[in-house]
């Protein structure tokens, strides 16, 4: 049964008495909602979903994931109706699964998005498009349903992520999601992430019409196969009725619309020269085939007879010449076999198959039950392919009634019970780095009692069963020097599991961001202790420092796309870690008191902010040097070209702000910068020698997976395989960076990026030492003189 949590002590909370599930999909996309106010009455919550879609061609709880812009970038058509007058007219541009381009490993395959995007936009921004539209038949229908008296407050958001993606493709729907209206901050309490297989499981679990009936400690495995990604994971059946992670999910880009992607290809080639005249007037071949096709896809069960696809005469009349007629049965049908259909299916199948095998590897042994949900989950190709294989793996194989809204429900019931999955695996190895004292048996050096810099210090190790209801901390920080009045913590993750100690600079690890403890208290000198918590045991994985002495707490969320700036700033910035016997979990005092749901008013120079933070209210950093020489009239001209990029966006803000993962960009006047001088002056030697002494730490470098070409004349130019790094990025999904390639600088969007293994071998050494020089001057013209040592006992 659904538990309650208790009551809120959190404002921004006590206004909330609807739960919305809302399912971004690659092919089709939905929403579902519940009045917590019912559960005054029953303990099993009313269910909401919707299927008056408008021109949808069948009875659906999800719309398509399309949408339709004119030549101005303005929104013509949404959803269903996008698909059917996306020819309407020549000018506008249709976009349709934009969901796969937030996965990483995919977006080198996928085509240019700069093809079918307008102009001005990026993927982010369709997203956030989509979303405004989905929420405004959201709020017609709770009008409807609760009055008019129902608003945007009252709403607590359930945004459905893949277990599969990555904090950079999560962080990017928290950005859409704020940039929709749903929220006025990305890290509103308003706004939680739910993972798809799990929100399946919870709803399978209570609510499904046929209920799997697992029996305490037993196993479950979900196979979510959707449009766009299959994800899977396995939980465990608790006495108490809530289900526990075994083993880490994992997912693959190998959904339905890649079978499509398959079929259409094959068509293309059965067309020969056809096509390719269709395609010099940008006829779409859905418009033609995809009716009949996916027809013959849903009813697919491995076996069929000769099927065929009627070929339209406006389509023959038009593109068709007598050797094509001859060629193709008289150009009325192409003849489509029980093999082409299943080569179709095969990629895909395969991959899930892997999937699954790599899995039950993992968990070791035998799964009582496999249910498969999504839409491509209702496959009865797919689950006949999976008996097949796993039919011994499994006491039970089957997939669920109802695989287009068993995620949109599980959503909700996820946000009215957020710790129905009790415990979860940590995906990678989670800390921080400080100074710390070490022993040969753990580094592999001659004992010493000097301490060692740079050094990670795990809070969480990969794999590790983190309680939901759980915070974990290890050991007491303090500063290294008596005189800070500023401990920065930086967080750093690896994909490894025995990483303690390990160079953060050397060894892979992937950066964060950091969180500024305020430590003015000089007097007590060293003795001021931090303690650090994480949050590891919901999919958003928030992070708190504590002053031990003030009682103040500092609190953010993960940016993955912590600027290099800040790691050159402060790449001596490091912890004074007094390692404890034991690391500690300590529980939270109720459900009511997990940062997800109800976290309280924390301070914090990362969340204070409310407004979105774009790049047209942060200056561009190659100005940062004239504006510290305090030349007015070029401080004037940002000032005027920031304006002019807020026109766009509708966004002007006054100053500079910081956010998670970056550096505060310093507005200075005249006599500000003449006070920091005096101060540079006495520290500028000593830094230049300190950097010739101290190697440079190692940075993220990201590689180009598509084109871009400038649109405006702050812009830089990218060329596939061109890698380039990130200096500052804004969370409307631009980012200014230099290109180690071509040797330029500017701003870009960052949905043309891949991420690579943090390293210095992708760039030369005179690269290096420009990005050195440039690291030199920045810290002579801008002092900070907090980003300073912390050391341990």
């Amino acid at each position: 049964m659904l538990k309650k949590s208790s009551t809120s002590k959190s404002s921004e909370l006590d206004s909330v008495f609807i739960v919305a599930g809302i399912d971004f999909g690659t092919t089709c996309s939905g929403f579902a909602f519940a009045n917590k106010k019912d559960l005054d009455k029953t303990t099993t919550p009313v269910l909401n979903d919707y299927i008056n879609w408008r021109d949808q061609p069948f009875a659906f709880p999800k719309t398509s994931t399309s949408i339709l812009y004119d030549n101005e970038g303005k929104v013509k058509k949404w959803g269903w109706s996008a698909d059917k007058y996306k020819s309407s007219h020549s000018g506008d541009y249709y976009v349709n699964k934009i969901k796969l381009y937030l996965d990483e490993e995919l977006l080198p395959t996928l085509p240019n998005p700069r093809k079918f995007l307008p102009p001005g936009k990026i993927v982010v921004d369709v997203i956030a498009d989509f979303l405004k539209k989905l929420l405004e038949v959201l709020m017609d229908e709770l009008h409807e349903k609760y009055g008019n008296d129902v608003n945007i407050e009252n709403i607590l958001f359930c945004l459905t992520v893949p277990a599969m993606w990555s904090d950079r493709a999560k962080h990017s729907m928290r950005v859409a999601a704020e940039k929709a209206g749903m929220v006025q901050s990305r890290y509103s309490q308003r706004l939680i992430l739910v993972l798809e297989p799990e929100a399946a499981a919870y709803y399978i679990m209570n609510y499904s019409p046929r209920k799997i009936g697992l029996e305490p400690n037993d196993r479950l495995m979900v196979v979510d196969a959707g449009g766009g990604t299959a994800d899977l994971i396995v939980h465990r059946l608790k006495r108490s009725g809530n289900l526990e992670e075994v083993c880490r999910g994992s997912g693959e880009s190998c959904g339905s619309t890649f079978v499509d992607d398959e079929m259409y290809a094959w068509l293309k080639k059965k067309l020969g020269p056809v096509w390719k005249r269709m395609e010099e007037d940008n006829v779409s071949l859905t418009e033609y085939f995809n009716e009949p096709w996916q027809k013959i896809k849903l009813s697919f069960r491995g076996e069929m007879d000769d099927e065929s696809f009627d070929i339209p005469a406006k389509l023959s009349n038009s593109y068709m010449t007598d050797q094509d007629r001859a060629r193709l049965n008289g150009g009325d049908e192409i003849i489509i076999t029980e093999a082409d259909v299943r080569s179709f299916f095969h990629k895909s199948v395969v991959k899930i198959k892997n999937l699954i095998r790599d899995l039950l590897n993992e968990c070791g042994g035998k799964i009582e039950k496999c249910i498969l949900v999504g839409g491509f989950g209702s496959s009865q190709y797919l689950l006949n392919c999976i008996k097949e294989e796993f039919g011994s793996c499994f006491k039970q194989i089957l997939r669920t009634e109802e695989p287009g809204s068993a995620i949109l429900k599980g959503a909700v019931l996820c946000g009215l019970d957020p710790f129905f999955i009790q415990a979860r695996r940590c995906a990678l190895s989670y800390g921080i780095e400080a100074i710390a004292k070490v022993s040969s048996w753990k580094l592999g050096i001659i004992p010493s009692k000097k301490k060692k810099p740079g050094l990670f210090i795990p809070i969480a190790e990969k794999g590790e069963l983190i309680e939901a209801s759980q915070y974990k901390e290890k050991g007491i920080f303090r500063p290294a020097k008596p005189n800070q009045t500023v401990l920065p913590i930086k967080i750093y993750s690896i994909n490894e599991r025995k990483a303690e100690f390990k160079r953060v600079h050397k060894d892979g690890f992937s950066y964060h961001g950091k969180i500024c403890v305020n430590m003015p208290d000089v007097g007590r000198g060293i003795d001021r202790p931090v303690m650090v918590r994480m949050y590891l045991g919901q999919p958003d994985i928030k992070v708190v420092a504590i002053n031990v002495n003030t009682g103040e707490e500092y609190s953010t969320t993960f940016n993955p796309f912590a600027s290099l700036e800040d790691l050159q700033n402060n790449s001596s910035s490091q912890y004074n870690y007094t390692a404890s016997n034991n690391s500690m979990n300590r529980s939270l005092t109720s459900r009511s008191s997990h940062p997800n749901l109800h976290m309280p008013s924390l301070l914090t120079e990362l969340t204070q902010e409310k407004s979105l933070y774009t790049r047209a209210s942060q200056p561009n950093l190659r100005h940062m040097s004239q504006m510290s020489q305090g030349d007015s009239g070029y401080s004037n001209s940002i000032v005027s070209n920031r304006n002019s990029r807020s026109n766009k966006i509708g966004m002007a803000r006054s100053s500079a702000t910081s956010y998670p993962g970056s550096s505060t960009i310093v507005n200075t006047s005249n006599s500000d910068y003449q006070n920091q001088m005096h101060l540079s002056k006495r520290y500028s030697q000593k830094s230049l020698k300190s950097h010739s002494r101290r190697k440079e730490p190692e940075i993220t470098c990201y590689k180009v997976a598509h084109k871009y070409e400038p649109q405006k004349a702050d812009e830089m130019r990218l060329h596939v395989g061109d890698i380039v790094t990130v200096e500052q990025s804004w969370d409307d999904g631009w980012a200014y960076g230099k290109n180690l390639t071509s040797k330029d600088q500017g701003i870009f969007p960052l949905d043309y990026l891949i991420k690579l293994p943090p390293t210095s071998n992708y760039h030369h050494h005179s690269q290096n030492n420009s990005i050195q020089s440039n690291s030199i001057q920045n810290n002579s013209n801008i002092i900070n003189q907090n980003n300073s040592y912390i050391q341990s006992r």
